[in-house]
This record gives C-alpha cells, sequence and structure tokens, in this order.
C-alpha cells in the first residue's frame, strides 16, 4: 500500500487470488490511488466498515461471501450505499453482468481486463459518484448512463440524498418514470402501461440507457408504499438471491 497526500484516492481491491490482486494493486498505485488489498468479501467488509475508502474493486467469484453477496451488503448498510464499485470476473455472461449492476454495481469488466481501461472505469465510477453526492440543492439535475452507474445506485442515491422531484429514464425507445418525495418513491410508469412496483422492477433490470433527475414539487398520491430499501430487498427475493 502507497499512502501519500496526493494520492488520487484510497481503492479497496478484493480478489481471492492474491497474485491478480497484486497486480491490480500496482496498476492502481501507478496511476496515483492509495490501494489494500483483502482476499475475501467476508474481510472486505470488516475492512469497509473501520476504513474510509472512495471506491471498491472486487472479483465476483470468490469462496465463501463472493462479489455478488459483498456489493448486496454494501447496497443494504447506509454508511456504504453510496460507496461505488466495480466488479471484475473472467465469466462471460450477459445474464450475470445484469444482475451486478441490478445489485447496484457502478461498473462491470470482463478479465483479463486492460490496464488503461481499469483505470479510466475506476476514475470515471469516482468522479461520477463525487459530483452526484455533492450536487448542491441550486442545481437541480443528476444525468448519467445506466452502464457507468446501475439503476440501483442512481435509485438509492435519490434515496439517501431525500430528493423531492422525479427520475426519468430512458433506454431505446423505451421510457420510464419513478417520482419520489424527500426519497421516498411515491408513483412510476414505463411506457404507457406499466405502473406503479412493477414498473420500477422492471426499471431497476436495465443494465443500459440514460437517466436524469430534476427536483420538482410531487402532489401524487403514493402508489408504491415501499421504500428504497424494501423496493431493493423485493427485487433480490424475485431474483432469488434474498
Amino acid at each position: 500500500m502507497t499512502d501519500s497526500a496526493d494520492s488520487r484516492g484510497h481503492v479497496l481491491v478484493v480478489d481471492d487470488d492474491d497474485s491478480a490482486a497484486r497486480v491490480v494493486e500496482r496498476v492502481l498505485e501507478a496511476a496515483g490511488y492509495t490501494v489494500d488489498v483483502v482476499l475475501s468479501g467476508e474481510n472486505a467488509l470488516h475492512q469497509l466498515r473501520t476504513r474510509s475508502y472512495d471506491i471498491v474493486i472486487s472479483d465476483v467469484m470468490m469462496p465463501g461471501m463472493d462479489g455478488f453477496e459483498l456489493l448486496r451488503r454494501m447496497r443494504s448498510d447506509s454508511r456504504l450505499a453510496l460507496l461505488p464499485v466495480v466488479l471484475l470476473t473472467a465469466l462471460h455472461d450477459e445474464d450475470r453482468r445484469a444482475e451486478g449492476f441490478q445489485l447496484g454495481a457502478d461498473a462491470y469488466l470482463m478479465k483479463p481486463v486492460r490496464f488503461d481501461k481499469l483505470v479510466r472505469t475506476v476514475e470515471r465510477a469516482r468522479l461520477s459518484a463525487r459530483r452526484m453526492t455533492s450536487v448542491p440543492p441550486s442545481e437541480a439535475v443528476l444525468t448519467g448512463r445506466l452502464d457507468s452507474i446501475g439503476p440501483v445506485v442512481v435509485l438509492t442515491l435519490v434515496g439517501a440524498l431525500k430528493k423531492t422531484g422525479s427520475l426519468s429514464l430512458q433506454r431505446g425507445r423505451s421510457r420510464g418514470r419513478i417520482t419520489f418525495r424527500d426519497g421516498r418513491p411515491v408513483s412510476a410508469a414505463l411506457g404507457s402501461g406499466l405502473q406503479g412496483r412493477e414498473a420500477i422492477f422492471q426499471l431497476l433490470s436495465w443494465a443500459d440507457g440514460e437517466f436524469r433527475f430534476g427536483e420538482a414539487k410531487v402532489d401524487e398520491t403514493d402508489t408504491i408504499a415501499m421504500d428504497v430499501g424494501e423496493l431493493v430487498a423485493e427485487l433480490r427475493r424475485r431474483k432469488g438471491g434474498a
């Protein structure tokens, strides 16, 4: 680990393969980051609750607590819910990639990953999270791409910041909308037919597309009757992850 006042950020690398983790460590330290390495999801969770980090890079396939379960635990912990997470895997499986985004991953990279792409992805996820968590009230709009920051992360962010307004999502010709009051989802629609919770669950399955949140007064009746944490937990249950 390199500890420097000039560090670009503090990164936690999680991988049961020590040699692979050390390669990532060296690449990121060369790019100016301070890096810690742990070899299991359990140790990562302990480390995250005792030290401060700017981003987590985790392998998916690990014995015991894998990368997906680590991500689930982080997104259900208010102290870690908004911490950016980049997942690494050797499995070229689009369903698993979609699952990672549904759980709240900020980015998903396939092994072997090019070093320059790794550094760019880490920097993009870190800066995106920093911009979104430091938006002043006068800047009433949050925008981004769902392939850079998953819909679960966006939903969690709006909830954590207790925003009131409308979140618009678009993927190709499909358009959806979720309204919030004080960070709590109030109503949702996808296209001209799907409404309420079912619309939200469909929108949370999107692995790409664009989003835009604008603050505005919301007078609609609450038809969701679940907060963000309950919605994410129900999504996991439907996916068989609970």
